[in-house]
């Protein structure tokens, strides 16, 4: 295993700028931002289907915009897009945090056109990053970048779930107001801004690359538009079943289990941490079983983990659930950038990465928007549950892939 990560070494700048990237996003969206937003806008007085709402209106943008924001960086180039990234991330959520500063009447607008803005930012960043590194980084290292990537996540994800589970107490305690006030949520949730902007100045030490990374040829790449389709649709099913602990979990532990915003804080952070660990296995795992394999089999325990948190109302089996998802998701994670672009010709990179966004987005849509009524109207467990099923169709969908694949290589 050690081996497989002293190619690492020879990486290069860009590469290991964007690492940096990652880490600081993994600190402000999986970590800060994950613990403490849903919490803020509780506390602003707004319910979990319009929190959900919310959610699902962002990802939508992410959707629609990811095809146009994929035909910016082919045009003008990835690093500029990446740039606009981040850029549209510092603005989006500084309107959001400054929305409650202003006249009552347009707080809820401020929020919404705030949150459009972030999400049409990660529509730059989701289609441009992963062809991006495909460029940039050597062959023989794409596993272990990839692998690194969602290490970053987690890592980082960690730190700033435990920093964001004590900072509102410890800005309650420097004698800001209550926990039971919005505000010691706002200040700390503004450290996401500030993580995006210096992400911003890493991406404008980077240097832009045109150099393709040829890829395997499949009897797939004959026919990229049904490979296509297959793609975005199991992007959607496994991003809306995932989605339902990424888009509610916190909300569920403060209003259904009852937990304290340290302890969630805590959970999300150990969630994050464990994480790391498959992302630093995800070489081995995808060199023992190949990216389509790995996605099957990852999203079947996904979908048993899900079943587990829907059937059995308790804090222990909800974190473990919790935490089975999210280090079952981490290894996932690299198969799917792998197998994404190694599944179509060079040519069809960037075009294959605005369809997984666009899955990606009407997935997590999905999981928030018609989540948040499913919560409202039939509780968190029937929630869990119905995205447990909608993992298994996922491995379903796979194991159709798998069957096709098997058959495609023996008539070759």
């Amino acid at each position: 295993m050690i081996q497989d990560w002293r190619v690492m070494r020879g990486v290069g700048k860009n590469v290991w700028l964007m690492m940096g990237v990652f880490a600081l996003n993994g600190f402000a969206y999986f970590g800060i931002q994950a613990v403490l937003l849903n919490l803020y806008l509780l506390r602003l007085g707004y319910n979990a289907e319009f929190i959900g709402t919310l959610i699902g209106f962002g990802q939508l943008i992410w959707a629609l915009m990811a095809l146009p924001a994929g035909a910016i960086g082919r045009r003008w180039g990835t690093r500029p897009a990446l740039m606009v990234w981040q850029g549209l991330h510092v603005i989006g959520l500084s309107v959001v945090l400054l929305a409650e500063l202003g006249p009552a009447e347009f707080q809820t607008s401020a929020i919404v056109i705030g949150w459009a803005l972030f999400w049409l930012g990660g529509a730059f960043g989701g289609v441009n990053s992963t062809p991006y590194l495909m460029r940039v980084a050597p062959p023989e290292a794409r596993n272990q970048v990839f692998a690194t990537q969602v290490a970053m996540f987690s890592g980082m994800g960690f730190l700033g779930s435990w920093l964001g589970g004590a900072l509102p107490g410890l800005m309650a305690g420097l004698g800001a107001p209550p926990l039971a006030d919005p505000t010691p949520y706002r200040w700390a949730l503004w450290v996401t801004p500030v993580a995006h902007l210096i992400s911003w100045l890493i991406l404008s030490q980077s240097t832009d690359s045109q150099t393709e990374v040829h890829g395997e040829v499949t009897a797939a790449s004959v026919r990229p538009l049904r490979v296509l389709l297959f793609w975005g649709v199991l992007m959607f099913l496994l991003t809306s079943s995932e989605g339902s602990v990424r888009a509610f979990f916190n909300v569920y532990l403060d209003k259904q289990l009852g937990l304290p915003t340290a302890q969630i804080g805590t959970v999300f952070g150990v969630g994050q941490f464990l994480s790391i660990i498959g992302a630093l296995t995800a070489p081995m795992i995808l060199r023992r079983f190949g990216a389509s394999r790995t996605i099957l089999l990852v999203t079947l325990g996904s979908s048993i983990a899900l079943f587990i948190i829907g059937s059995l109302p308790f804090a222990a089996a909800a974190t473990g659930g919790y935490i089975g998802v999210l280090v079952l998701a981490a290894v996932s994670t690299a198969a799917r950038s792998i197998m994404s672009q190694m599944i179509v010709e060079s040519r069809w990179r960037t075009i294959i990465s605005g369809v997984q966004t666009v899955g990606l987005g009407l997935g997590w849509a999905s999981a928030a928007s018609i989540g948040g009524r499913i919560v409202t109207q039939f509780g968190f467990g029937p929630y869990f549950l119905i995205s447990a099923g909608i993992a298994a169709l996922a491995v379903l969908l796979m194991l159709g892939y798998e069957r096709k694949s098997q058959a495609v290589a023996v008539r070759s």
